[in-house]
């Protein structure tokens, strides 16, 4: 698990697969309940995302190899916009 961030009742973090070579296959941005409950996976990708930022409604997160950032909206059901 990468980064981590918390508002409210909700957990939000960056699940991440690798390969032997320790290379990223694949990242998902997700979210849980603080009580453990509800896991969502809110965008899955074979790019490597990094960071997580969340301002009001919206989690920033980017991929640094592509120079690729992503919007979410986390108040939304998770509605994406890249």
């Amino acid at each position: 698990m990468w980064y981590l961030n918390v508002v409210g009742n909700m957990i939000y973090y960056i699940e991440v697969t690798t390969d032997e070579n320790d290379e990223t296959v694949n990242s998902k941005i997700c979210s849980l309940y603080t009580d453990g409950n509800g896991k969502q996976t809110l965008l899955s990708s074979k790019e490597a995302y990094y960071g997580l930022a969340i301002c009001g409604p919206w989690l920033f997160s980017y991929d640094n190899n592509k120079m690729k950032t992503i919007k979410i909206n986390i108040s939304a059901t998770a509605s994406n916009s890249i």
